[in-house]
């Protein structure tokens, strides 16, 4: 008589928590049955000790704080940076591909029109199995872990899915088993509570499980590298959530999967995780993928209707998604009633296995990571904050920007005196001496002559002190920095890197960097604050107060930020385009002192009611959606997505590759040509001071020594300008940035497309590049850099 399964409820894993019951860990050892061919006899036992990690009932209840880390500390591992989720499955594989791999109308079907049955079974058979071994191999090259849904011999999805893991080396495949689940559980069950010791004992038993490719059972799939036991199959479920809540996760739904895994497809569509459904493989896979073509011809259909209607858009909380008129599925018709808000497109991904090679599934499956965890934005409400606040960072860097070309001019106007009166006194001394022999004055000219000789050295002493005092040097370097460092900053949260990455899918998660940046947008402004003192300008106190839930409003007009004071200086800043492409980049010596006016490069969709002039009717606040990627129209469906090209609007998230064609490769274009210009500069520089001084020696041998003191005069203005550009330093500078930055992207050329989406890398990426830029720049003045990574 077979023994009755133990069913464990709350209660009992709440009294379980009162005894301090330790982990445990054992040896599962696969030991071969009847069917196994003897070359797999004579590689056993030992290359089939699996080891395991045992929960004890009440374990997580009572080391609620910390089981995460000692459990992931007893299996050797740390968290990863992905996790394939596989769904559940009935039935064996053998059983999946003779019954459910099939093509549900091969009328209609391009390639299986053509094919009989059998033969678009075996296609099927073999394309999935390569897009397994595709997927796994690509996961597990990023250090991603594959986590069958249910890890027993009997589920087909779970037994492919470790069959294609042997092929991979140091590849981690976590088996997640909760005891008394089925009715085998039993024997299992005794057979590793007999053999496993306390966590740090030595093993002296191994529990045994025959090895043989005909059983179908519920025991471990052999091919696991990591094994996780719990007593109670509801702490297995806890741990699994709390692991997939920690971890952003990726669905496989493949096969006959179950209606448990139609629901797990449902609630990551909810969360906004990727999912990727192989068609062809399921009655059950194939109704999901006609809900998600369905659902996203309406949405495109709705977006279509909104953009051709003058009225506004609906609170993006209510989705309506019109039924399927022929669906029989009461599941799909649940789920097509209750579709959530904010779905993504480009999240899911439906793979033909048919017509769609592994290389272009590999792509979709990146495009659906980078759609999901690379970029995120969120709902109407987050667009719209990001939206503000990144209008406020570009009005902060435009006024930055102008103050430093503005600091640069009084700079340069300074050096400029300081040299020219001084070249201007020594001329004057020495025609005074050589032509009137230093006489008293006998005319009005003579005497015009002498009283500029007295004053000019005065007047050179006090734009001297003024220079060595450094006011307006100090100014420009402060304006010049802020202006980098915001446009540096702004790049960031585009790109969502470092403290600007959104680290979950909640809605405060989303607002966490919008916190972040505008805390250090705040404190850089605040930093040149002292400097804006002394043009008569003020920020504003009220500034930073406003009302977030009245920016919009159904047929209301267009809001506009708080009104600045109305100062004659900063007055003149607010006429400035704020978006005008010749405003990129913080002024150098090289930089026009003034703009142009607006031209045909800048968005027309953009306008700053308060600020700038533009032609547009739209204020930036009533365009929240992102509009930085253009789809080409045309009739491929989701199996041939279209191309996107990115049209860069000052606004929207960017991708790594959007980041080095706008940023790196624009700063070292600009860096190159900057470069170009000073070397040709500073050799002419150098060249003419090589020829004024050979006019020196001529002079004195040709005994017009009177003239050597102007020659010379000559030559040190000539050098003074030389120093005070900086040339030498700035280029050597400047080379070794654009070489570091080309250094950069090969680097990330070399990475391979999985590696590019892990979120170290793209940090490293433009962290790294943000930091090089500054650096160039802060050495060029001899500013320390203070800023921690």
């Amino acid at each position: 008589m077979a023994e009755e399964i133990v069913v464990y409820d709350n209660e009992d894993v709440s009294h379980a928590a009162d005894f301090d019951t330790p982990l445990h860990q054992g040896i599962l050892r696969y030991v071969p049955g009847d069917s196994v061919p003897i070359q797999v006899r004579n590689a056993l036992p030992a290359k089939n000790d699996r080891p395991f990690i045992y929960v004890p009932m009440g374990y997580l209840t009572r080391e609620a704080d910390k089981f995460m880390t000692n459990i992931l500390g007893a299996l050797n591992l740390t968290l990863p940076n992905l996790i394939l989720v596989t769904a559940e499955s009935q039935g064996s594989a053998e059983e999946q591909q003779m019954n459910s791999y099939r093509v549900q109308d091969p009328s209609s079907h391009p390639v299986a029109k053509d094919w009989p049955h059998d033969h678009t079974r075996e296609v099927l058979e073999a394309k999935v199995g390569r897009f397994l071994e595709s997927i796994i191999e690509s996961c597990l090259e990023v250090g991603a872990w594959v986590l069958p849904d249910v890890p027993r011999r009997r589920n087909g999805a779970a037994q492919m899915i470790c069959n294609a893991i042997p092929s991979v080396s140091n590849g981690v495949a976590l088996g997640l088993m909760g005891l008394n689940e089925e009715e085998d559980d039993v024997e299992f069950k005794k057979s590793i509570q007999s053999s496993m010791v306390p966590l740090g004992s030595p093993i002296k038993n191994v529990a045994k499980v025959v090895y043989d490719l005909d059983l179908k059972d519920g025991a471990p799939c052999p091919d696991l590298s990591h094994l996780l036991i719990f007593e109670s199959p509801q702490e297995k479920k806890k741990f699994r959530d709390q692991l997939l809540d920690l971890v952003p996760d990726i669905l496989l739904a493949f096969g006959d999967i179950t209606k448990e895994a139609m629901h797990s497809v449902f609630e990551n569509t909810k969360a906004g995780s990727p999912i990727i459904m192989l068609k062809h493989t399921s009655t059950n896979v194939d109704s999901l993928c006609r809900m998600f073509r369905h659902v996203k011809s309406s949405m495109k259909t709705e977006a279509l209707s909104a953009l051709g209607s003058s009225k506004n858009q609906e609170d993006d909380s209510k989705v309506k998604i019109p039924p399927i008129n022929d669906e029989e599925d009461e599941l799909i018709r649940l789920f097509i009633n209750t579709w959530p808000p904010g779905f993504n497109t480009e999240s899911v991904v439906l793979a033909d296995p048919l017509m769609m090679s592994a290389v272009t599934l590999q792509k979709r499956i990146l495009g659906s990571i980078t759609a999901t965890f690379d970029l995120k934005t969120g709902g109407s409400d987050s667009r719209l904050q990001r939206r503000k606040i990144m209008t406020y960072a570009w009005y902060f860097y435009n006024l930055a920007n102008q103050h430093s070309k503005e600091k640069k001019k009084g700079t340069e106007k300074l050096h400029v005196q300081l040299v020219a009166f001084t070249l201007v006194s020594i001329v004057a001394s020495v025609l005074y001496d050589k032509v009137y022999s230093g006489g008293t004055p006998d005319n009005n000219f003579q005497l015009f002559i002498f009283v500029a000789t007295i004053i000019l050295p005065l007047y050179i002493t006090s734009l001297k002190q003024e220079s060595d005092k450094g006011t307006e040097m100090m100014s420009w370097k402060a304006f010049k920095v802020a202006a980098v460092n915001i446009h540096s900053e702004i790049f960031k949260f585009r790109a969502q890197v470092g403290p600007y990455r959104v680290d979950g899918k909640s809605q405060i998660a989303l607002q966490r960097p919008i916190l972040r940046f505008s805390v250090k947008l705040k404190e850089m402004w605040m930093g040149v604050k002292p400097y804006l003192s002394e043009d008569g300008m003020e920020i504003p106190p009220n500034f930073w107060d406003f009302d977030p839930n009245s920016i919009l409003k159904e047929d209301s007009s267009p809001t506009s930020l708080p009104a600045m004071e109305d100062k004659s200086f900063f007055k003149n800043f607010m006429e400035v385009n704020f978006f005008s492409h010749r405003n990129d980049n913080a002024a150098d010596e090289t930089t026009p002192m003034l703009d142009g006016p607006v031209d045909e490069t800048t968005p027309i969709h953009i306008k700053l009611p308060a600020y700038g002039k533009s032609s547009s009717n739209e204020s930036p606040f009533m365009s929240a959606e992102p509009s930085s990627v253009v789809n080409t129209p045309d009739d491929r469906d989701d199996e041939d997505p279209p191309e996107q090209i990115f049209v860069d609007d000052n606004f929207s998230p960017m991708k790594a590759d959007d980041y080095i064609e706008s940023r790196m490769q624009k700063q070292m274009n600009q860096k190159a040509e900057i470069i170009n210009k000073m070397v040709s500069r500073n050799s002419t520089l150098s060249f003419t001071i090589k020829l004024v001084t050979l006019f020196s020696g001529a002079s004195a041998a040709l005994s017009l020594q009177w003239c050597v003191p102007i020659i010379l005069g000559i030559t040190a203005s000539l050098g003074t300008g030389q120093e005070f550009r900086k040339y030498p330093k700035r280029i050597e500078l400047g080379n070794a940035m654009v070489v570091q930055l080309n250094e950069l992207k090969l680097w990330w050329m070399g990475l391979s497309m999985y590696q590019k989406q892990l979120p170290q890398n793209k940090d490293n990426l433009i962290m790294t590049a943000e930091r090089l830029l500054m650096k160039e720049l802060e050495s060029s003045y001899d500013i320390p850099s203070i800023e921690k990574d």
